[in-house]
């Protein structure tokens, strides 16, 4: 599968399940893809949907994208809030204006070492990258366990986030998995933005994190 295929293709045809489509694009990322540099690969752990399309698709929920210009879908775009994952964006069509991605918000290497947050995992993978090299959006090879796809909302600023927690959509997903040993989904909700950062690192191993309630989320 190639990554135009696993994230644009079902957005074309998302029709009005909007929770669906961008979960089946989740799952395509989370099971088949990776970001490469070089020789390393960071799989994803944490990922945020952000799409607009005009007269198609403007509600409240997603008029908070960066707007883009002449990429396509797969491309990475890096912005004042980290890296995303493209769509087929263009702004100048004044009858086909749409644009948007898939924000990068926690990426685990192939140590299971995870780096979380937009900026921190923009950082990790440019520092990454060696002269001459650009990461770009690939196969992955086999993960070390298996991806446990759960939604969430996804983290605005305080002004978009009373409407986010207002709205049915859950465009947040990450990997459950990655705290298989500890995460409660009855009791619990995963939130890699409350991660306990180890002092003086951007980076950490999985068991760093903090577990937070549903009403503390």
């Amino acid at each position: 599968m190639e990554i135009r295929e696993a994230i644009q293709v079902p957005l074309n045809n998302m029709d009005n399940d909007v929770q669906g489509t961008f979960r089946q694009i989740a799952e395509n990322l989370f099971s088949k893809f990776c970001i490469k540099c070089g020789e390393t690969e960071y799989y994803f752990a944490e990922i945020e949907f952000y799409f607009y399309e005009k007269s198609k698709w403007e509600e409240d929920w997603n008029k908070v994208t960066y707007a883009r210009d002449g990429y396509d879908a797969g491309d990475l775009f890096y912005h004042s809030s980290g890296i995303d994952i493209c769509f087929d964006s263009s702004c100048n069509k004044k009858d086909n204006i749409k644009f948007g991605g898939i924000l990068v918000r926690a990426i685990m290497d192939k140590n299971d070492n995870m780096t979380a947050g937009p900026w921190n995992c923009m950082l990790k993978i440019l520092n990454t990258c060696k002269s001459g090299t650009m990461p770009k959006v690939e196969g992955a090879s086999p993960r070390g366990h298996m991806v446990e796809i759960q939604p969430t909302h996804r983290a605005l600023g305080k002004e978009d986030m009373e409407k986010e927690e207002k709205s049915p959509l859950s465009l947040c997903f990450y990997d459950a998995n990655t705290l298989k040993e500890k995460w409660n989904p009855k009791k619990e909700v995963f939130n890699s933005r409350k991660g306990v950062f180890v002092p003086k690192y951007s980076s950490y191993k999985t068991n760093r994190f903090e577990l937070i309630s549903p009403k503390k989320n």
